[in-house]
């Protein structure tokens, strides 16, 4: 048996506060929903200026509830990378809608490009995830979206126009990924 020492994971930093605050929760009587997470959903929608925040049990939940919310379904495509867990294209999948896998740049995350190669007539959402807390290229994911969108790309379908212009964020707190 060896005696080397490994390198964690993950070093948890846990200060008192954040112990009273576990103990106070615990004590409360509300372990999922309650005042205290309707005060969580209320400070993070002003802090990322939304009008709305809801905390679910898991970025799989939020990423169902944003497509459901944008009415994605049967016949609809959904671009995402194939660099992600399982349950960004299982969610794709639930909601009836056909997952499009666009490949991914030297940075691991999706790449704009592909993206715009990917994108069709039934394209209705585009699902980057930020892998391992590296940020995908946001602004060039728009830059090659909105124009695509805007042009004579989808002329049988205008709707869909409007549909993509609606911008859903899912937060998961995960040290290897961030959709």
């Amino acid at each position: 048996m060896s005696s080397q020492t490994f390198i964690p994971f993950h070093l948890p930093s846990i200060g008192d506060e954040v112990v009273q605050e576990v103990e106070a929760a615990l004590r409360s009587g509300w372990l999922t929903a309650g005042p205290r997470t309707a005060q969580f959903e209320k400070d993070f929608s002003a802090y990322v200026d939304s009008p709305y925040a809801l905390a679910l049990n898991s970025c799989t939940a939020g990423l169902h509830v944003a497509l459901a919310a944008l009415g994605i379904g049967k016949g609809d495509e959904v671009i995402t990378t194939p660099l992600t867990f399982c349950s960004t294209v299982h969610t794709i999948s639930h909601t009836g809608a056909t997952p499009v896998l666009a490949d991914v740049g030297v940075d691991g995350n999706i790449d704009p490009e592909a993206i715009e190669r990917a994108i069709t007539p039934r394209t209705r959402a585009i699902i980057p995830v930020h892998l391992a807390g590296l940020p995908c290229e946001m602004n060039a994911i728009w830059d090659k979206l909105y124009p695509a969108f805007q042009s004579e790309a989808l002329p049988e379908n205008p709707e869909g126009v409007e549909k993509l212009k609606q911008s859903v964020a899912t937060l998961a707190a995960h040290p290897a990924k961030k959709t």
